[in-house]
Order: structure tokens, then C-alpha cells, then sequence
């Protein structure tokens, strides 16, 4: 049983984190670069 749970528990977490990742990192991508993008607005002259 505990095989098994760990089993269930090993092929539960991977798929969590790569969903994750991969729903966090295009939202922080496209909010620093809207972040830079302000900030080289207010930069310039």
C-alpha cells in the first residue's frame, strides 16, 4: 500500500508543477514586460 500510494502521489505532483509552470510563467512574462514597457514610457522624454 505504501508503494502504491507513493506511486499515486509521484504521478499526481509532476503534472501539478508542470501546470504550474507553465500557466504561471507566460502571466510573469507578459507583466514585467508590460512593467518595462511603462517604465521605458515614463523614461523617455
Amino acid at each position: 500500500e505504501k508503494f502504491v500510494a507513493r506511486v499515486n502521489k509521484y504521478g499526481q505532483q509532476p503534472p501539478v508543477e508542470k501546470y504550474i509552470r507553465a500557466s504561471f510563467h507566460p502571466a510573469i512574462g507578459l507583466v514585467s514586460s508590460l512593467h518595462l514597457a511603462r517604465l521605458e514610457l515614463e523614461a523617455a522624454p
